[in-house]
């Protein structure tokens, strides 16, 4: 993991580690990088990591990938989208 991305990895833990339903995963793959997972039902329905100084969200479910610029922005999309992802 690049330097920044590192540093970068460290706020987005701050970010999320008191929030409920949200953990660090370990890289599955030799060589990949960790991240933190939005697992509410121990099904990964979030993934938040970061490559080449970019924040990226993963949605397993709809396979869509999102970039972020900062953890603010991170932040802001979590509290507005995060309630969709609590399974019923």
């Amino acid at each position: 993991m690049m330097q920044v991305d590192a540093a970068l990895f460290e706020e987005i833990g701050r970010l999320l580690q008191d929030r409920r339903g949200w953990g660090l995963e370990p890289s599955t793959s030799p060589g990949a990088a960790p991240s933190y997972c939005f697992s509410p039902e121990h099904e990964v329905e979030l993934s938040v990591s970061t490559r080449e100084g970019v924040i990226c969200l993963y949605v397993p479910r709809t396979d869509e990938e999102l970039a972020f610029v900062d953890v603010p922005a991170l932040a802001a999309w979590i509290e507005a989208n995060e309630v969709h992802f609590h399974r019923a």
